[in-house]
């Protein structure tokens, strides 16, 4: 399958998956926009390279760091541009063969499995980190926003009243 239907497909998840999470209606689809290229950016190296483990790490890290220009952009919380794009890489598939492999007496692919979503999901988390340990001030530098004009025009209306 192409990258563009990947990608698009990753879209519509993280757009359904905002809804759900109630997401203010008019950062839907930046949630989708964000999804979509952190899955792009995954199955391109997915593909590339046929190595799971640094592809979503690097499919994390793409939706940290788009997730960081959005909320700096638009001075919202962080969080509602990583929750919904992060569903993508969550390696749903390996939990669900672990507790499938538990239930059929396999021990050793229980195991195996689990542990691959242990790691995987500390990919996810090492990369996010790795984008939120930078500092804020640079993502506004990025986006051209200011956090002292917001305080400024906020003390000047507390002023005026």
């Amino acid at each position: 399958m192409s990258i563009i239907a990947q990608s698009t497909f990753s879209f519509f998840a993280c757009l359904f998956f905002a809804i759900i999470y109630k997401t203010p209606k008019s950062e839907l689809v930046a949630c989708g926009i964000t999804g979509a290229f952190g899955y792009g950016a995954y199955y391109t190296y997915y593909v590339n390279t046929n190595e799971p483990m640094f592809a979503t790490f690097i499919g994390a890290v793409t939706v940290a760091f788009i997730a960081k220009l959005y909320a700096s952009s638009r001075k919202l919380p962080v969080m509602l541009y990583v929750l919904p794009p992060i569903f993508p890489l969550v390696p749903g598939a390996n939990i669900y063969y672990a507790a499938y492999g538990v239930i059929m007496e396999n021990i050793p692919y229980a195991v195996a499995n689990g542990v691959r979503a242990f790691k995987l999901s500390g990919l996810c988390v090492i990369a996010l980190l790795i984008i939120f340990s930078i500092p804020d001030e640079i993502f506004d530098i990025i986006t051209g926003v200011s956090r002292f004009n917001i305080v400024e025009k906020e003390e000047n209306n507390s002023i005026k009243n």
